[in-house]
């Protein structure tokens, strides 16, 4: 499996972040390799509907997951100039000017 998330640019974002998390957590190399400390909920179909992971081994990986979910929900979103956020803080009392 491909990492998808690299090739992301006019590409699926949810369908991304899926399958590099997945790739992640579940490839190698070499290909699949057995994973302990995640387990996959089905429904009755057997169809995957959630996922059960363990924080202590794969906390850093999900973190970044959701920096990466963070970060494109903010893609479009207007800039702010820093002179603005230093005068800001300046009046709240949060730095000093």
């Amino acid at each position: 499996m491909k990492n998808k998330l690299k090739a992301y640019p006019g590409g699926d974002f949810d369908t991304a972040i899926r399958s590099n998390l997945e790739w992640r957590l579940l490839y190698s190399s070499e290909g699949e390799i057995p994973v302990t400390g995640i387990q996959f909920v089905t429904d009755a179909k057997g169809r995957k509907v959630a996922v059960q992971i363990d924080l202590k081994r794969y906390g850093a990986v999900l973190e970044d997951f959701w920096d990466g979910l963070i970060s494109e929900s903010r893609r479009k979103e207007k800039g702010v100039p820093l002179d603005k956020i230093k005068a800001d803080l300046v009046k709240r009392g949060r730095l000093r000017g």
